[in-house]
């Protein structure tokens, strides 16, 4: 029997900026693959959740947040 272990998950973020070095909001990505879009729709199920805050109130998105 082969032990798998699993050591960490790492994340990575871009950045675009724009002539003059300032940060430009990015368009939305979206995964082809089924596992891929499984996943995806879990994590903006987690950011809507996060957005509601506890009582369930929406807030305010921040300037050049896609959901």
């Amino acid at each position: 029997m082969k032990n798998n272990f699993f050591a960490c998950t790492t994340y990575s973020a871009g950045v675009k900026a724009g002539k003059k070095g300032k940060p430009r909001p990015l368009l939305s990505i979206k995964p082809g693959i089924d596992d891929g879009k499984r996943r995806w729709d879990a994590t903006e199920q987690r950011k809507l959740r996060r957005m509601r805050g506890v009582r369930g109130t929406e807030t305010q998105r921040p300037k050049g947040f896609f959901l």
